[in-house]
């Protein structure tokens, strides 16, 4: 059975990708503006929940959003819906 992490663990271990001087606790609460997030690195994050999750997300939105579970909670939505 192919296992896949949650959307937290999943973007969270993104973010660590995408941000790795960031050594702070990442969690749900944590604001992207705090980890110095900008439009690359929201794309760049988008594009891997497309391909882990076989989404198609509105980057946007996505760009929009404060925090890492505001982020989660629209992959949930998204991934319901399709």
């Amino acid at each position: 059975m192919d296992s896949k992490p949650s959307f937290l663990e999943f973007i969270t271990s993104q973010i660590k990708l995408i941000k790795p001087s960031f050594d702070g606790k990442l969690n749900s609460d944590t604001e992207l503006s705090n980890i110095g997030f900008d439009d690359i690195d929201f794309i760049e994050l988008t594009i891997e929940i497309e391909e882990e999750y076989d989404l198609l997300l509105n980057e946007s939105i996505v760009s929009e959003l404060k925090t890492i579970g505001d982020v989660v909670e629209y992959v949930e939505l998204q991934a319901r819906y399709n």
